[in-house]
């Protein structure tokens, strides 16, 4: 399968401009692996992982050790398996599909982060999250959060759920 893996690269936009709409990294097939103090900045979206068309299986996408600065959007991910561990994170997240994601010790400073239906699940474990409103859509049932810290959260407003969002029983909902 194609993979691509990025250890302590520097990917750098020196327009400094998010209106050319510039991505950092796109990745549709097989696995994409940024680690080791590699450095995303100044795009539009630092890194947009697809999910995997024309694979037999998602090989997924992990982040580890690095830091997405200045971006308007740091992470879009569509595919099936998903990780962040350690990293710093300028700009908003999206994360949607059937899938599993895990986002542990994270450093992330966005206006939003929407998690939309992984119907599989999605683990938020001791990220700081600064200014970022966390926003749940469709089923959550097996999303699990603990020792997560927010700072400064949008409108004082630290999650939400959204369009018939169903979080865990455990969060208050059922």
């Amino acid at each position: 399968g194609r993979q691509l893996w990025m250890t302590q690269s520097k990917v750098i936009n020196p327009t400094s401009s998010f209106e050319s709409e510039l991505t950092g990294v796109r990745s549709a097939f097989g696995f994409l692996r940024i680690e080791n103090a590699s450095y995303f900045e100044n795009f539009h979206l630092a890194i947009d992982k697809a999910g995997d068309f024309g694979s037999p299986g998602s090989r997924g996408c992990f982040i580890y050790g690095s830091e997405i600065r200045n971006c308007e959007n740091s992470i879009l991910n569509t595919c099936k398996f998903f990780n962040a561990y350690g990293n710093i994170l300028e700009g908003n997240i999206t994360s949607e599909g059937m899938g599993y994601s895990q986002w542990y010790r994270n450093n992330i400073t966005a206006d939003k982060a929407i998690l939309q239906s992984p119907k599989l699940s999605c683990r938020l474990e001791n990220n700081l999250f600064n200014k970022l409103n966390l926003e749940f859509y469709g089923t959550n049932k097996l999303s699990y959060s603990t020792c997560n810290t927010w700072m400064d959260a949008s409108e004082n407003i630290a999650f939400s759920g959204l369009e018939g969002v169903t979080l865990p029983n455990s969060w208050g909902g059922g």
